[in-house]
């Protein structure tokens, strides 16, 4: 399956998951603040993944405790900043360290990032 083709899947799933029209969802479009997407819609998303490229992807551990711990001040201790790019290596790690909050995080999930998760996911399964 090509980037694209993932694409084409994954902005059909997000419209269906947001209520969105196809043209609110573009690469770079944010997750959570240009989608108004929330947790629980990640949630969805990862059955629609499932049901639509037969992978199991779990979006939400991307903003869930225990995953992604932080310290007093909200940024992300160094075993999750590491836990984080040994997961999602394709991420752009230099705006997690420029902003190692949850919120960081966040601005991170793009629709271009959902697709590399994807497409990551689906080059692993094929390897084995």
């Amino acid at each position: 399956m090509t980037r694209e083709e993932i694409y084409v899947e994954m902005q059909q799933a997000l419209m269906d998951v947001l209520g969105l029209d196809a043209d609110e969802v573009e690469p770079s479009s944010r997750f959570f603040h240009d989608l108004q997407g929330e947790s629980i819609d990640l949630l969805d998303l990862s059955f629609q993944c499932q049901k639509k490229f037969g992978i199991d992807l779990k979006f939400q551990n991307l903003t869930t405790t225990g995953f992604l711990d932080t310290d007093d001040a909200g940024n992300l201790t160094a075993a999750s900043a590491q836990r984080f790019q040994t997961a999602y290596p394709f991420l752009d790690i230099e705006q997690l360290r420029s902003d190692p909050s949850a919120e960081g995080i966040k601005n991170m999930l793009t629709v271009d990032a959902l697709v590399s998760m994807v497409e990551h996911a689906l080059t692993a399964v094929s390897a084995k």
